[in-house]
C-alpha cells in the first residue's frame, strides 16, 4: 500500500507569510525546489512540476535499457510516455534513444527545460529544438539526423550553433 496520499494533505502552517513562501515556489531553482518538495507534500501540489535529472526514452529496438527511475532519473519505454504528466522540467540531460518519430509526445509535456546534454537519434524539428535549447545551458549536444526546418530543409550549421553558444561539443 502507498502510504503518500496526495488527497489526505494538510495546510502547512510556515512561520513566513504565505506571499513570500508562493514567491519562493516560483522564483526556485531545480535544487531548491527538490529539496521543497522533500520537505512536505503541500509545496509539490502548490507548485506541480516533476523535476527530472535525467531523462532517457527508448523503444523496444533498444536492447539492454531497463525501465527505472533512481532519485530523479527516469529511464522509460517509449509506450509509457502517456503516463507522464504534463509538467516536466528537465534539468540536465535528455537522451531519446528510438527510432519512431514520436519525440513532440515528449516535448509536449515539457514546461521547462534547462539540459546541458542533448543525445536525440531521430529526427527533431525546429520547433522542438528550440523549446529543448531555449534556456542556452547547452554544453553538448549529439544528433543524428539533422534538425529541420517545418518544410523539411535542413537548418544550417551556423543557424544551429547561434543557439547553442555554450556548446563546446556537437557531434
Amino acid at each position: 500500500m502507498n502510504s503518500t496520499k496526495f488527497h489526505s494533505f494538510l495546510q502547512q502552517e510556515f512561520s513566513l507569510p504565505k506571499p513570500l513562501i508562493l514567491f519562493i515556489l516560483e522564483n526556485s531553482g531545480s535544487y531548491l525546489l527538490k529539496k521543497l518538495n522533500k520537505t512536505c507534500k503541500y509545496l509539490f501540489i502548490k507548485r506541480n512540476i516533476t523535476i527530472i535529472d535525467e531523462l532517457s526514452v527508448f523503444d523496444e529496438t533498444n536492447e539492454g535499457y531497463k525501465e527505472s527511475i533512481s532519485g530523479y532519473d527516469l529511464t522509460l519505454n517509449l509506450s509509457k510516455v502517456d503516463q507522464l504528466k504534463n509538467n516536466l522540467w528537465i534539468t540536465d540531460h535528455l537522451c531519446a534513444c528510438f527510432s519512431a518519430q514520436n519525440l513532440s509526445s515528449i516535448v509536449d509535456k515539457i514546461v521547462k527545460c534547462d539540459i546541458k546534454y542533448l543525445d536525440v537519434r531521430e529526427s527533431i524539428t525546429l520547433n522542438q529544438f528550440k523549446i529543448l535549447t531555449a534556456s542556452g545551458n547547452i554544453e553538448n549536444i549529439y544528433l543524428v539526423n539533422p534538425v529541420k526546418y517545418s518544410d523539411r530543409t535542413n537548418l544550417a550549421l551556423d543557424d544551429l550553433l547561434l543557439m547553442v553558444p555554450k556548446a563546446s561539443i556537437i557531434e
